[in-house]
């Protein structure tokens, strides 16, 4: 139990609160971020371009071993090139021939090749063929022994046999008096004085299928597709839907719709009848000209047999007229043969006497020709032995530049292999420097990754070390607690005080009722209070919240009840 005579007093250290809700902050986003927290930040990983930079480094190991068996595979062919192997067959072939031995056979060809042999054959038969008489006497035989009238005796034989003119027309005249217009034109006749009633029928038939029953389907299509579906629709849209005002509205539809189909039947059946008859009574028209048409083919047709008649006379009397002037003819013509036989054979006996002179100068030009045939393989023996030689001096040549080439060539292979050698190690240092930039790139992706993950927490260290350093104001309150004997003692020594007056004439009631006077009218902004350890004055600060505003993380600020940034005392920011 305490004691009745006892007093205490309680000091409180606080801080303003901003400053609390900061620390506050920080530790929950420190907790949020940190090991174990809901946002904590995880390890980043190899990232794909640093795993690309791993499976390359292995794909490109041995990468070289190609272009190194390559230039293995060069070397060793520039090694085996044999040179003088290239030059063998051409120095062989330009030392083996000469150019004597390539003109021997012209050489004797054209020693042993004379004129004479040649041309003995043309003169032997220049002086034993045929004379002209003998060439002569075929045809002269001939011409004598033919005679015209021997030709001419079977046309003078068919002229007088002949069949008379009057036998030759009978047959036409027969037939051109047996045949009448009016037979022919019968049947059009009968077809073309038959009324034109039974023709319409045939028209209309097809056109009340095809027009008028097509109008029917229309109509009953556009009923069931358009009519009836858009008087129901309205019917539903005015809520007429199963009324008898909707069915009585579909009916009159439905009906005005057959009406008007009604109508462009009849109108149809009106244009089809009046079209119909108009083609039956061209049809009728047409059959009554086919009958006149047909009347007239037949008239033109016995005056055609008549003329025919007439016209087969007049070529039988031609044809015997023929035939005697043919008899005529052959007789000339025999006559003329007979010329001509003996013509040819003068000819024949010129060409006799020409064909001997002609095999005559024909030796001539052969020995001539044989002559320069001669000549000719000599020269040509002599161009065969100078081509052979300089033949011989290109394949020596040729042998010279083989050898140069297949020696270039060896050169070639050792300048490739050196260049498949680069290229090699060429592709292993581009290989590995391909790996190395997508591994730098790789580790610059993860720590920027990283630095991701770990932004938020240099963030906090950053903003936790705003206030590093600052001047925090704090408020102590002092609290004094009494005894409960002391403070009825007090009492009643303060009742008995409070009125007693000082030197001064004032009592402490008066100065009292002075100082509370004096408070409506202090300074605003600075609150003073009396207490303490020491018993002097303390200045108390005010906090922001205690001063009613409202701290604002994004601004670093406060604000006031009206909105407005202010400082932490209150005042307005510059």
């Amino acid at each position: 139990m305490a004691d009745l005579l006892q007093s205490s007093a309680t000091t409180a250290t606080t801080t303003p609160q901003y400053y609390t809700d900061y620390i506050t902050n920080l530790a929950g986003k420190g907790t949020q971020y940190g090991v174990g927290g809901a946002n904590a930040p995880t390890f980043v990983g190899a990232q794909p371009l640093q795993t690309q930079a791993f499976d390359a480094a292995k794909t490109n190991v041995g990468n070289y071993s190609n272009a190194l068996t390559n230039a293995g595979t060069l070397i060793g062919q520039s090694s085996g090139t044999d040179i003088t192997g290239a030059a063998d067959p051409y120095l062989a072939a330009g030392t083996t021939n000469s150019g004597l031995t390539a003109a021997n056979p012209y050489l004797a060809a054209g020693a042993t090749t004379t004129g004479m042999g040649l041309a003995g054959k043309y003169l032997t038969s220049g002086l034993s063929a045929n004379t002209a008489a003998q060439s002569a006497n075929p045809y002269l035989a001939t011409g004598a022994s033919t005679a015209g009238l021997d030709l001419a005796g079977k046309y003078l034989t068919s002229g007088i046999t002949q069949n008379t003119a009057a036998q030759a027309a009978d047959p036409y005249l027969t037939a051109g008096s047996k045949t009448a217009g009016l037979d022919a034109v019968g049947g059009y006749l009968q077809s073309g004085t038959t009324g034109s009633d039974a023709l319409v029928n045939n028209y209309m038939n097809p056109y009340v299928t095809n027009v008028v029953d097509q109008i029917r389907l229309a109509n009953q299509q556009n009923i069931a597709q358009n009519l009836s579906p858009g008087i129901t629709a309205g019917a539903v849209g005015g809520g007429q839907f199963g009324s008898q005002r909707g069915a009585n509205a579909l009916s009159l539809g439905i009906s005005n719709a057959n009406i008007g189909a009604l109508g462009e039947q009849t109108k149809a059946m009106q244009s089809g009848y009046a079209q119909a008859l108009a083609a039956a009574q061209a049809q009728r028209q047409a059959q009554l000209q086919a009958g006149q048409t047909a009347g007239n083919v037949a008239n033109q047709y016995q005056a055609n047999q008549i003329n025919a008649g007439q016209i087969a006379a007049n070529a039988q009397n031609q044809q015997a007229v023929n035939a005697l002037q043919a008899a005529q003819s052959a007789g000339n013509v025999t006559n003329q043969y007979q010329a001509n036989q003996i013509n040819a054979g003068q000819i024949a006996a010129n060409a006799q006497n020409q064909q001997a002179l002609n095999a005559l100068q024909a030796a001539q030009s052969a020995g001539s020709l044989t002559n320069q045939y001669a000549a000719n393989q000599i020269n040509a023996g002599q161009a065969a032995g100078n081509l052979q030689n300089v033949y011989n001096a290109n394949q020596v040549q040729a042998g010279q530049v083989a050898g140069n080439l297949a020696t270039q060539e060896a050169q070639n292979l050792r300048d490739a292999a050196t260049a498949r050698l680069n290229l090699g190690q060429q592709t292993q240092n581009q290989g590995i420097a391909d790996v190395n930039q997508l591994a730098t790139m790789g580790a610059q992706q993860q720590q920027i990754l990283q630095n991701q993950q770990l932004f938020p927490l240099d963030v906090l260290a950053k903003q936790a070390g705003v206030l590093s350093g600052a001047q925090i104001p704090t408020t102590q309150t002092a609290t004094m607690t009494g005894s409960p004997l002391s403070a009825i003692a007090g009492l009643g020594a303060l009742t008995a005080g409070a009125f007693t007056k000082n030197a001064s004439g004032t009592s402490p009631a008066d100065n009292l009722t002075s100082w509370l006077k004096g408070l409506g009218g202090g300074a605003a902004g600075t609150d003073t209070t009396t207490g303490g350890s020491s018993g002097g004055s303390d200045t108390v600060v005010l906090t922001p919240e205690q001063r009613g505003l409202t701290y604002d993380p994004a601004s670093d600020s406060y604000r006031n009840a009206a909105g407005d940034y202010v400082n932490q005392d209150g005042n307005p920011i510059s």
